[in-house]
């Protein structure tokens, strides 16, 4: 990926500091408590956002 590429990305994700605001939490909550995680599974991120979702994942397994 060239730097100018690399650059737009990184700037394009640095301007949405409200992407995980209270909406998309409450979604990723409820897809988690949905999918009825268990310790034995594994989860795959496919890196579409910030991993709040994996993240909230991965508490419910601790």
């Amino acid at each position: 990926m060239s730097n100018d590429c690399q650059r737009q990305v990184i700037d394009f994700y640095a301007r949405r500091h409200d992407y995980d605001n209270h909406f998309t939490q409450a979604r990723a909550l409820k897809l988690v408590n949905y999918l009825y995680l268990q310790k034995s599974q594994s989860v795959l991120d496919v890196a579409t956002g910030t991993g709040f979702i994996l993240n909230v994942g991965v508490k419910t397994l601790a």
